[in-house]
């Protein structure tokens, strides 16, 4: 018993060792201030009240154990499962929805106004990303190729090569500008010789994506990993940019062609936001709602917070309560109601611990008071909101997969 203890003592302080020869391998040295910092903050209960998430119940409308068995009423809107397995899906301007099944990843489909599903196109492998523009040209990416469809997925042509054939964009990295212009954040988790390979390009294109630009200011700027987010907001009439991993930074760029260069002035570049890391950004999380832009942090295994600003210069920051505060942000989405407020959509997840909740949660009141929706062990289940739309749309796609039996079904909340 006392050789048990000693040898779980041994092993903690070896961990703890190697933990830290990690954290400076990595550089990650100041982000473990913050994470310090932040931690005992919270642990000494050193947030105010309106500095919290604050919750109308104790208890979610479903602790989800069965993937088999989830259905929920909530103020009008319903929660069920999708007669088709959705795995990507994207609604464009048309009103026609366009997306991959679970089970067949490699295959574009488009759902017809009658509900039928027609198979569109097949590629090589599995779709990656999937972005529809103001005009209906449709972009798919394949194993780090974004390729361009004009006549309704019927054929398909290569567009851009990105920097590795592992890289793709999130669902918040690409973006469309008032003047059809297209930006593209390219995303990938590669190691070389214990050290991230840089991928985080960005891609323009001024002509409806026949041809792309490609732009390295974040490499020049020292950043070591990928893009978060890249996306036009409407309320900032500008771009905002995220970016990975270790200065998790934000920056916005509101000029009309300095787009590769970096500036003090967001109309003459890329402006950096935040000077300091506790400042809080790399967010991974994005939507505009009411007056408001909306930001969740990307602080896995720390403390995690929901970030509002008016204009890009003041931020006011609310931190997730426990259980679910180790957990990061997946995505945020706004879902048009008909008859009140537009409803928030959230999902946060951690992934390493079934002790460490993971949560879908919404909000009626342009984030003010959130209602859990969904409470799950981010070990045991993987879910995704995968809904991307050209406008707010009335119904979204959530997909649920169970890591231990990889099973998988698309709920519809409408």
């Amino acid at each position: 018993m006392i050789a048990n203890k000693y040898w779980a003592k041994k092993n903690k302080i070896v961990y703890i060792f190697h933990f830290l020869i990690d954290i400076y391998r990595s550089n990650k040295i100041v982000e473990l201030i913050s994470f310090v910092i932040w931690e005992f903050k919270y642990c000494l209960s050193l947030y105010d009240k309106n500095e919290i998430i604050q919750f109308l119940e104790k208890k979610p409308l479903l602790y989800l154990k069965d993937i088999n068995s989830v259905y929920i009423n909530l103020l009008n809107t319903k929660l069920y499962t999708c007669t088709n397995n959705w795995h990507i899906v994207f609604k464009c301007k048309s009103n026609i929805l366009w997306g991959c099944l679970y089970e067949d990843k490699a295959t574009l489909y488009r759902l017809s106004s009658k509900n039928e599903l027609i198979k569109c196109f097949t590629f090589s492998n599995n779709l990656e990303g999937l972005f529809i523009d103001s005009s209906d040209n449709i972009f798919v990416c394949v194993q780090g190729i974004l390729y361009k469809s004009i006549n309704k997925g019927i054929t398909f042509t290569r567009v851009l090569k990105l920097s590795t054939s592992k890289s793709y964009f999130r669902q918040d990295a690409i973006t469309e500008n008032p003047n059809g212009e297209l930006f593209l954040g390219e995303y990938a988790n590669i190691m070389v010789k214990n050290k991230w390979k840089f991928v985080g390009y960005i891609y323009h294109s001024s002509d409806h994506g026949n041809s792309w630009y490609k732009i390295d200011f974040l490499k020049k700027a020292g950043i070591n990993k990928h893009v978060h987010i890249l996306k036009w907001v409407n309320l900032y009439k500008g771009l905002v940019l995220t970016e990975g991993d270790n200065k998790k930074g934000i920056w916005i760029n509101n000029s009309k062609t300095q787009f590769n260069h970096i500036s003090k002035l967001s109309n003459s570049g890329w402006k950096k936001v935040h000077k300091f890391h506790i400042q809080k950004g790399g967010y991974t999380g994005i939507t505009e709602v009411g007056n408001s832009i909306l930001f969740g942090t990307d602080y896995n295994g720390g403390t995690n917070y929901l970030i509002s600003t008016e204009d890009m210069k003041k931020f006011n920051a609310k931190v997730i309560p426990n259980p679910y505060r180790r957990g990061t942000f997946q995505r945020i989405i706004v879902r048009k109601h008909t008859n009140s407020n537009p409803e928030i959509w959230a999902n946060i997840r951690f992934k390493s611990s079934d002790k460490i909740k993971s949560l879908i949660m919404l909000s009626v009141d342009f984030g003010k008071t959130w209602r859990k929706i969904i409470e799950y062990s981010g070990k045991r289940f993987k879910i995704d909101i995968i809904s991307d739309s050209v406008r707010i749309s009335k119904e979204h796609y959530v997909r649920i997969i169970d890591t231990t039996s990889n099973q998988s079904t698309t709920l519809v909340i409408t």
